[in-house]
């Protein structure tokens, strides 16, 4: 089945940015930033869809969202983009929070590991989200969602993308493999939390089932 992708933009909607963060918090419910908490990543999504560089695209089934793939052509320039427009709607909704200091360093993290040793040679162009039900894997869904975004980013130039998946994601790993992405290798964005690296090139014509 072929199904339609819808390219959001800014402003997001009020439903549109609570139902990007649930289905966040449903598809990675062990994430950090999961662990702030559905405000900020509703305050996250505003500041991606605001953002020049970078781009969020949906899937939906009789209306309703059930799947999004959110991408930056620089994450640097991405995040810095949400911290001047969100900033400070993102600090009073995880002060609490990142009054804990291992949370505050791994919010570090999460902002800056791009720049750590190991990761400068990366494309600066990267899958930042990527999340669909789990009752609709592996039905299309996923392989609309990252061909239209993959399409989008080359039109704009990128040709690499890095892709950054937890070391027990199985399931994403498999579906990266099927797209033709190259195994880049392991790394770590948070110390003591191992990743598994792919990239893309958005001009190669992919295989995901």
């Amino acid at each position: 089945m072929i199904h339609p992708v819808q390219r959001l933009t800014a402003p997001l909607t009020v439903e549109d940015g609570w139902t990007l963060a649930k289905l966040h918090r449903e598809s990675i419910p062990d994430g950090f930033l999961t662990s702030l908490g559905l405000g900020v990543l509703r305050e996250l999504y505003l500041g991606f869809a605001s953002s020049a560089h970078a781009t969020i695209h949906v899937s939906r089934e009789e209306g309703r969202i059930v799947g999004f793939i959110a991408c930056a052509e620089d994450t640097g320039a991405v995040y810095r983009d949400v911290l001047r427009r969100r900033g400070v709607n993102l600090a009073w909704r995880a002060a609490a929070l990142l009054l804990s200091p291992k949370r505050l360093w791994r919010a570090t993290e999460t902002l800056f590991y791009p720049s750590r040793g190991g990761f400068e040679d990366l494309p600066r162009a990267e899958v930042l989200n990527f999340c669909v039900r789990s009752e609709l894997r592996g039905g299309g869904h996923g392989r609309a969602l990252f061909e239209t975004a993959m399409r989008e980013l080359a039109d704009r130039g990128v040709r690499a993308v890095r892709i950054v998946t937890g070391a027990s994601q199985d399931r994403a790993q498999r579906f990266y493999r099927a797209a033709r992405c190259e195994e880049w290798g392991a790394a770590e964005v948070h110390v003591g939390s191992g990743s598994v690296v792919f990239i893309h090139r958005p001009l190669v014509v992919t295989n995901a089932e």
